[in-house]
């Protein structure tokens, strides 16, 4: 089964018939929404909104160890991620989807995995490739086809929000190799390494980074370019959920 898990700005994405809506209340808390299943052709799948129904929960206050187990228990192997971030490197201007292979992690103080010592004993995953290539290549695919204009590789650095950057922080992430710019990759790729579960993302690039333009970051801009990509995000990942059905 493949979930979808939605972030800031896609909070009022229209999937079309919601087959069901789950309510699941995992050992380690409540998932940030209701879980619908989503219609799609022959198929379905979850969909989970990472901020909540209406975006209200802080990138740092995110539970999401319940959002990742609670699909696990649904009985979800493959996710597709939707982050917005913003861009650092040349080519990745506001409009293009950005499809990572690596990141970053600046987060601190969230729970960030099932083997603490506490819930789970102590146990070592490799994250040498935190984004699952089979099902990142599914993505590039399936935008070509759609005629979508991406970029990839991409290195997505997570901080740790709710606040934006400083611009000497967006320096130190491109000496650093970062080309993306975002809050919510981590540690939710980590734990769907976890449990098994196959994991990409898609990045609607929906501003430049801190002191790459010339005026100040304006977060209703950011959100207005988020609202233009949802449709392009959207058919993407249709596409690609029919692509994989037929694989």
């Amino acid at each position: 089964m493949k979930a979808v898990i939605t972030g800031s700005g896609f909070e009022s994405a229209e999937w079309g018939e919601v087959a069901a809506e789950h309510s699941v209340t995992p050992v380690l808390g409540e998932p940030s929404s209701r879980i619908l299943e989503i219609k799609s052709g022959q198929d379905s799948f979850f969909w989970l909104r990472r901020h909540g129904e209406q975006g209200e929960l802080a990138p740092h206050r995110i539970n999401y160890r319940a959002n990742i187990q609670a699909l696990a228990e649904l009985g979800v192997t493959q996710i597709i991620s939707v982050n917005s971030v913003g861009g650092i490197s040349a080519g990745f201007d506001a409009g293009v989807l950005a499809i990572p292979d690596q990141i970053i992690d600046l987060t601190w103080g969230r729970e960030s995995s099932f083997y603490d010592g506490d819930y789970l004993p102590l146990k070592h995953i490799d994250f040498t490739n935190p984004y699952n290539q089979q099902l990142s290549e599914a993505l590039k695919q399936s935008s070509g086809e759609l005629g979508l204009s991406f970029a990839s590789p991409a290195t997505f650095a997570c901080t740790q929000g709710p606040r934006l950057e400083t611009a000497a922080e967006i320096k130190a992430l491109a000496s650093l190799g970062a080309d993306i710019v975002g809050m919510t990759a981590m540690p939710e790729a980590a734990l769907a390494r976890e449990l098994d579960i196959t994991y990409a993302a898609i990045c609607p690039v929906i501003n430049a980074a801190a002191g790459l333009t010339e005026g100040l970051l304006d977060e209703a801009e950011m959100r207005a370019q988020a609202a233009v990509m949802i449709d392009s995000v959207q058919k993407l990942i249709q596409k690609s959920l029919l692509n994989l059905a037929a694989q």
